[in-house]
């Protein structure tokens, strides 16, 4: 599952399973929406779509956790 600003935790995945992978870049900012007051970067942020913090995940880290349900054993 791909997150920017949302907290993982509170919004999924829910995975009894355990073979769910989550997505994210690590900003000082995360969980801005839940922040007060809230970053600098918010002011930016909040009329940008996709966020920053979503437009900075990479295929390279969506292929890795994908790789590694893929492997489980």
């Amino acid at each position: 599952m791909l997150f920017g600003y949302a907290d993982p935790s509170d919004t999924g995945p829910y995975d009894p399973s355990g073979l769910s992978k989550v997505v994210a870049v690590n900003f000082e900012c995360i969980h801005c929406v839940h922040k007060n007051p809230k970053p600098a970067q918010w002011e930016i942020c909040k009329d940008l779509r996709p966020t920053q913090c979503m437009r900075e995940i990479t295929t390279e880290m969506v292929t890795n956790a994908a790789n590694e349900i893929l492997n489980h054993e």
